[in-house]
């Protein structure tokens, strides 16, 4: 996207070039990327432009805040002086394992920019937190405890599980996945909960009465972006082989002539199925959506047609 050189301390116009991509190409965003400009300004140690990647983590039930952020920070940035710098603002230091914790109280930031220093108090609650683990080149913010536990070897890291490995592929390399198991595969959160979308039971027996579509175990859809281009890789877990065979057929006819749910559109305006397969349990569909990267994102979490999410399971 030709903005690998924007650096923290970047002058205006490459600030200007970054923050421009970023509204075209939703992939560029992380949780700093809306601070970019101010962060900059005022000096801070880093910057969105030093986030290599960014994961969210939600557990149990729905809810609209994640419980965890990562941040894989770049390994010229120091977390040390990060924490340091941060100190000098007017961030409380604590050591915890493997790494410091940073809090400030909300009373204490800037109300206009939610701010302590040239450093944005990002998480939610009355106290913000930010873990930083400088050997992992990680920071975290939330449940850091569970992220704790997996880096100093006490707990697996889900990636370790064997439905995750089967789901993700072990020689791709994504732009963006979301990823989903058990009873919270829906990936459209904010919309169930305002009321748009019906409950998992409905949504099941929707499934099976208009499609005839089995619901997976868990779900994964990874998207590939090379420049405009962006195509993307579904993955459904059933409980078994015959589950995933019989999914198959119902969902190969359901993608190329069915209708959505939601709008009576047909689905095969909106993207274009390019295979369909199925490998023991795992059943995976690969499909273009030709509106480009924002258009993806928008299907992947508020359109009922994307293979792997809420009405279409």
């Amino acid at each position: 996207m030709g903005i690998d050189d924007v650096e923290t301390g970047a002058g205006e116009e490459q600030v200007d070039r970054y923050l421009q991509e970023a509204v075209v190409n939703p992939f560029v965003h992380n949780d700093y990327t809306g601070y970019l400009r101010m962060m900059n300004a005022q000096g801070a140690t880093f910057t969105a432009s030093d986030v290599n990647w960014s994961a969210s983590v939600g557990f149990g039930s729905a809810t609209i805040a994640p419980s965890i952020e990562l941040f894989g920070m770049d390994a010229a940035i120091d977390l040390d002086r990060v924490a340091d710098d941060m100190v000098d603002a007017g961030w409380r230091d604590s050591e915890i394992e493997g790494g410091r914790l940073l809090e400030v109280n909300f009373t204490e930031v800037d109300r206009l920019t939610q701010m302590m220093g040239a450093y944005p108090a990002t998480s939610v609650g009355l106290t913000s937190e930010l873990v930083l683990l400088p050997d992992e080149h990680l920071m975290v913010t939330g449940d850091y405890e569970r992220v704790l536990d997996v880096v100093a070897g006490d707990s697996d890291s889900l990636r370790a599980a064997d439905d995750v490995g089967q789901l993700l592929g072990a020689d791709e390399d994504p732009e963006y996945v979301h990823l989903a198991r058990g009873g919270e595969i829906c990936a459209d959160i904010g919309s169930w909960l305002l009321g748009r979308r019906p409950s998992p039971d409905f949504l099941d027996e929707l499934r099976q009465e208009k499609a005839g579509l089995s619901t997976p175990t868990a779900a994964a859809s990874l998207v590939f972006a090379d420049g405009g281009k962006v195509t993307t890789t579904s993955r459904l877990l059933f409980a078994d082989e015959g589950a995933a065979v019989d999914d198959k057929q119902a969902r190969t006819t359901y993608l190329r002539v069915g209708e959505s749910f939601q709008t009576g559109e047909p689905i095969a305006d909106r993207l274009t199925v390019d295979s369909i397969s199925v490998e023991g349990r795992v059943e995976t569909i690969t499909y273009t959506l030709d509106q480009g990267p924002a258009a993806t994102v928008l299907a992947l979490y508020d359109e009922d047609f994307a293979p792997t999410f809420c009405l279409d399971l």
